[in-house]
Order: structure tokens, then sequence, then C-alpha cells
């Protein structure tokens, strides 16, 4: 999770190349604490907090900020999620019943749905009441990645089967998959018609989603590398990726590799 937040960092203040998200980002720390910080200043004044939320929860394992920039999603080490109300730090909604601590989170563009992953599969919860309104079991083994495509109500879930399935929230049937990766799921993103993944080892494809045709994978990496984190830019021209090493790097949509951030 730290690799994710160190991501949206670098990207967040890569004004110079382009914009991978608005100007705020959230970093999780091994403590339990998450750092909501404006960025408008550079990476040094984010590390000065506009908004400091704290829990006895124990480290955070996965987390995610809804699309309209009011909620951010926490799964501590105790099993629950936790929605926390930007605005003021307060927490309107805490949710438990997962199998284990949940690996990764999302939150749907009209803030109306929440979704978690843990060993067993994906839940899916009502965020304004907490009512559990769908369990995904579709995988053969963990959920590893979620992420919200192109409507409100449809969900991607990513696993170490090394699959993507596609599932219609309005009934709870999986639609779909997307089958060209290699290695455990370990990250996905979805913006304007355009999907894009990441595995285990390191390979990135790019995908159309109306047609679910994949680009050829790049962005391998080392041995000793992990990939922890995908992001494309907003206006599509770049991508990036961060590994479990701290190095973060820059792609264009060919694939070449063009910027590199960390050690």
């Amino acid at each position: 999770p730290f690799v994710a937040g160190l991501l949206a960092l670098v990207c967040a203040s890569s004004s110079a190349s382009a914009q991978f998200a608005p100007l705020q980002s959230v970093v999780p720390l091994a403590t339990g604490s998450i750092v909501h910080d404006n960025l408008r200043q550079g990476i040094r004044d984010a590390l000065l907090p506009a908004l400091n939320i704290r829990s006895s929860a124990g480290a955070v394992g996965a987390m995610a900020v809804s699309p309209s920039g009011l909620y951010l999603a926490t799964a501590p080490a105790d099993g629950t999620v936790r929605v926390w109300d930007l605005k003021n730090g307060l927490e309107p909604r805490r949710i438990g019943g997962l199998s284990s601590a949940a690996g990764a989170v999302a939150i749907n563009a009209d803030d109306t749905i929440l979704a978690a992953a843990d060993d067993s599969g994906a839940k899916v919860w009502d965020l304004v009441t907490g009512k559990l309104l769908h369990t995904l079991s579709g995988h053969d083994g963990p959920v590893t990645a979620l992420a919200f495509g192109k409507d409100a109500n449809t969900l991607l879930t990513g696993g170490q089967d090394d699959e993507i399935a596609q599932w219609d929230l309005t009934t709870g049937d999986e639609a779909r998959r997307f089958t060209a990766h290699d290695g455990d799921i370990r990250d996905i993103e979805v913006s304007n018609g355009v999907m894009v993944s990441g595995d285990e080892t390191g390979a990135v494809i790019v995908w159309d989603f109306d047609d679910g045709e994949p680009s050829d994978p790049f962005g391998p990496v080392t041995d000793d590398e992990e990939l922890g984190a995908v992001a494309r830019s907003a206006d599509g021209r770049y991508i990036a990726t961060g590994t479990t090493d701290g190095d973060i790097k820059l792609w264009d949509t060919d694939g070449e590799e063009i910027g590199r951030f960390g050690s």
C-alpha cells in the first residue's frame, strides 16, 4: 500500500508531463494513520497534512479515494472497512463481515456503492445504508484488485488466477472475463473507456473496454521487483507503474519507458 500512495504522490505532482490525479493524495502509514495531503505546493509541502485521520485498528492494508474526492475508504488489519469524510475527518460508515483484512477497496463514481476484496472474493455494499448488496465469487483464489468500470454499476475484480472479471452490480452477475495476464493481478484502473492493469511480473496491459482487446504487455521489472500499482494520466498519454522496491516508472502508450523516479 505504501507504493500505491507514493505513486499517487509523484503522479499528482508531475505537472511537467501530465496530470495523473487531482492535486491531492492519501498515503497509508504502518501505524494506521491516513494523511490527506494538499499537493499544490509540491512534494515538500505535501508532507504537511491538511487533514490527519487516525484510528486504532492497526496497519492500513488498502485504501481508495472516491472519484468525487469526498470520501476515503480504508481497510485496516481488524477486517473492517472504514469510510471517512474528507471534509471533516469524521467516520460516517464502518462495515464488517469480511473473512480477512481487505486487500483492495473501491468507491463508485456517485458515492453510492462500496466494494472490498478479501480471501473469499469481493463484497459490495450500499454506501448510504451499509446494506450488503452482493457477494461476488468467481475467481480461483483471492481477489487482489478492484476498480469500478465505465459506469457506477460495473465492477472489475482481479485475482490470483491471473484474470479480470467484469460484474454487473444491478444483478450481481459476471458479464465477461479479461484474460491476457500471466501473473496475479495487482492493480486495475479504468478511465475514459480504457482499462489499464498490472500483474505481479510487472507486465502492464492496456485494454479497450468496449471490445476487450488487450495491448501487448509492457513494463517488465527485474526478478527482485514486484509491481504494486498502476496509474494512467488524465489525458491518456502516460502510464505510471510503482514497484515494491520504491521505483516509479513513467511509460508512453507505446510501452516505451520515458522516465524513472526513486532508487
